[in-house]
């Protein structure tokens, strides 16, 4: 009786969300990503900082929308040009005010980790660096007196809309204490050394009691000092 041939079995071709996964995974993506969050810091910083110095004269030219980036007769004055100013108007202003520097820290410490460095937890990073950005954003939001010919928000809308709510509810007083509490949280979670230092801050230290010795001891001392030297 003849032997049946099996036929070969033909591997089957990896699907295409495989091959997403692998390329995502591969050094040359995480690479290409890490330079380019590298070089997105470095725009943002630059944007950022030029804002604080640019911003109030190109408030007329933000609020045109699309028209800012179409029109090429508009000029801005900030140093990373429109896309700077249209992205600090909004990160600044309208997000988290001046905190919003912590996304420079989040996209540096997401670049270093791309790049192959482990001596800063990405996620660590991002959640203090969001819970700190939220605290100072309500902070300086309450601590910034109200006025009229200031273009700049320095907690943004997010830490205006958030104090202005506790104002209203607790009071600046309670407001106050309150972003104090936070605060001391923070500093007891974020830093290991706080609590250490706080307790040698506070500690009393104990002195020793000083053991005075009697008056008669010390002249019976001094009187056998000298009798013996009247013998000599």
């Amino acid at each position: 009786m003849a032997k049946k041939i099996k036929k070969p079995v033909k591997a089957k071709a990896p699907s295409k969300s495989w091959g997403i996964v692998r390329l995502l995974k591969s050094n040359q993506f995480k690479y290409t990503l890490g330079l380019f969050l590298m070089i997105l810091c470095g725009y943002t910083t630059v944007a950022f900082i030029s804002y604080i110095y640019t911003g109030e004269l190109d408030q007329s030219k933000l609020s045109l929308g699309w028209s800012l980036f179409t029109d090429t007769s508009v000029k801005v004055h900030n140093f990373a040009g429109k896309g700077g100013a249209f992205l600090s108007e909004f990160f600044i202003n309208e997000e988290f005010g001046f905190p919003s520097f912590f996304f420079i820290v989040i996209f540096f410490v997401a670049a270093l980790n791309l790049f192959g460095y482990k001596g800063i937890r990405f996620f660590k990073t991002l959640m203090f660096s969001f819970v700190w950005m939220l605290w100072s954003s309500v902070t300086l939001a309450f601590l910034q007196p109200s006025a009229k010919d200031v273009f700049i928000e320095f907690g943004g809308a997010y830490g205006l809309i958030i104090s202005g709510f506790l104002t209203s509810l607790l009071g600046a007083i309670g407001a106050a204490l309150i972003l104090v509490f936070i605060l001391f949280l923070l500093l007891i979670v974020t830093f290991r050394q706080f609590t250490p230092w706080l307790s040698r801050r506070f500690a009393k230290k104990v002195k020793e009691p000083v053991i005075l010795a009697p008056v008669a001891d010390v002249l019976v001392d001094e009187l056998a000092a000298e009798a013996a030297l009247l013998i000599n």
